[in-house]
């Protein structure tokens, strides 16, 4: 997934949730900002160290049947 577009929507979800008007409107946005951090470091713990790109698990040829 489109790490700029989580961090984006994280920070969306932040800003909504501080201006929002009513507690269950400030809860769901708290609640999916908390989703969005998930999702942020969920892509990140999927990279290798120093890559922009998720790790491929990519099964050797000779181990087909």
């Amino acid at each position: 997934m489109d790490l700029n577009y989580l961090f984006y929507r994280h920070q969306v979800s932040l800003v909504r949730a501080r201006e929002a008007s009513c507690s269950a409107s400030r809860h769901a946005h708290q609640e999916l900002a908390r989703n969005y951090a998930r999702l942020i470091e969920k892509d990140r713990a999927d990279r290798p160290l120093g890559t922009s790109h998720p790790a491929r698990l990519v099964r050797p040829a000779h181990t087909f049947a």
